[in-house]
């Protein structure tokens, strides 16, 4: 059995007024016409395509600089802490 879960949404009034008017067509309820509609967004978003996801290294040039390890947050508080106290 499917849980229904009750929610407000805000739309702008015409997309309100033309999806009520398209369910009454069809004859179901303006829940019902939501909820198909959702679903049928939905489905078309996960059978397109993603991106390829690419290494956050190559994508700020660190093979280009010919840096091999990106350094870890810590390290490079560490290093401007130092730098500030002039140490």
């Amino acid at each position: 059995m499917t849980k229904f879960v009750r929610t407000t949404i805000t739309i702008p009034e015409q997309i309100y007024r033309q999806s009520k008017i398209r369910a009454s067509l069809l004859k179901e309820s303006f829940s019902a016409y939501v909820t198909t509609h959702l679903q049928q967004g939905l489905k078309e978003m996960s059978q397109q395509k993603t991106k390829k996801n690419t290494s956050p290294k190559k994508i700020l040039g660190a093979f280009s600089l010919g840096i091999n390890k990106i350094p870890s947050r810590q390290k490079i508080y560490e290093k401007t802490i130092r730098r500030k106290l002039g140490r």
